[in-house]
């Protein structure tokens, strides 16, 4: 789930008797990259889905088909000697847990266009459809100019 920093976000960088009496839910409201300190993972994406609610909602939607037996399918692969059990169970939550966090976010957005007919469509998109995929530059540009 954590597509960002992967190693940061699944807990690499906490030692062993951290991992122990830390959740994943609360390391995951916490858990910055090792690159940059603020804001998380999270916070990215929900600033992100402010400014895009349409692909905020796409991601949501594919990430939602993410299931637990998808993911202790992933991690069986892992041998046995590049991870404990612990460290392996504690990634597992924290995938588990911000899929969730994502998933049940409540965006705003436009309740008249389907997202799921627009993905699989070959139409042209419609006049609404075009407005929302151009750039808040783009449109504060057109605004600026008459709308033409």
């Amino acid at each position: 789930m954590s597509s960002y920093d992967s190693g940061a976000s699944l807990g690499a960088n906490l030692r062993q008797f951290r991992r122990d009496g830390t959740t994943a839910a609360d390391y995951s409201q916490v858990a910055v990259s090792q690159y940059y300190r603020e804001p998380t993972p999270f916070e990215v994406f929900e600033r992100a889905a402010v400014l895009k609610p349409e692909a905020a909602a796409i991601w949501q939607q594919q990430i939602a088909k993410i299931t637990p037996e998808q993911v202790d399918r992933i991690f069986e692969a892992i041998p046995d000697d590049r991870g404990s059990p612990e460290a392996i169970r504690f990634a597992k939550e924290t995938i588990l847990y911000n899929r969730d966090r994502i998933v049940n976010l409540q965006l705003e957005r436009s309740p008249s266009i389907d997202f799921d007919k627009t993905m699989r469509s070959n139409e042209e998109p419609s006049k609404q459809s075009k407005v929302i995929a151009e750039s808040p530059k783009t449109i504060n540009h057109k605004q600026n100019r008459g709308g033409r």
